[in-house]
């Protein structure tokens, strides 16, 4: 069975060698870049095919209405009041404009890319094993908290030994420890350790 360690391990491959990049390219201001940076998430998290044929029905640039919508959160909806109804609301935004297929799930991530903390991801996978209904993202989001919650004190301790796991990872060649102990010490990356660990089948 995978262990806590595990999942700090490879989270921490998974942020530097495609998520951080991500983040990066989302936080250009300029239309078209920020347009380019979201194509890039929709490719990484494989909806991209499923937005392309709305947009060419609509004559836009490629990823126009997605950044529009994407664009209409404020940093006043990324509080720990806000976050879940942002969440819910820009999912049934970006369904509005893309064919009404229930985006939730796609607007947690680009959510969690944009601002990170404290969004939390909507996954399928992490859904079923914290079995709350499909679709409601509020049921989802507590009962990821309790899930949490008494693993923490885990999760810390395998994140505050990362360094020792940096010679065995893609991603390590490029990572100092020092680096590495500032990213692991966030709490928004913390949070992502626990959805790989669930991932990996931990409970």
């Amino acid at each position: 069975m995978a262990t806590m360690d595990d999942a700090a391990a490879q989270y921490l491959d998974k942020w530097m060698l495609h998520e951080e990049p991500i983040y990066v390219a989302l936080l250009a201001t300029s239309p078209e870049k920020r347009r380019l940076a979201l194509g890039r998430a929709a490719t990484y998290f494989r909806v991209v095919r499923n937005l392309r044929r709305y947009e060419d029905e609509l004559g836009v640039p490629r990823f126009e209405p997605l950044r529009q919508c994407v664009d209409a959160i404020s940093s006043h909806d990324a509080s720990n009041e806000h976050f879940t109804v942002a969440t819910v609301s820009l999912g049934r935004t970006i369904a509005s404009e893309y064919g009404g297929k229930n985006y939730l799930s796609l607007a947690s991530k680009l959510l969690w890319m944009r601002f990170r903390h404290p969004f939390v991801i909507y996954d399928s996978r992490v859904q079923k094993a914290l079995r709350t209904p499909s679709g409601d993202y509020h049921a989802y989001v507590t009962a990821w908290h309790a899930r949490y919650a008494p693993r923490e004190a885990a999760i810390r301790s395998a994140c505050s030994s990362l360094t020792a796991s940096l010679p065995g990872l893609r991603c390590g060649p490029a990572l100092t420890d020092a680096h590495v102990r500032q990213i692991a010490a966030e709490e928004w990356f913390r949070r992502r350790v626990m959805d790989i660990f669930i991932w990996l089948g931990g409970a």
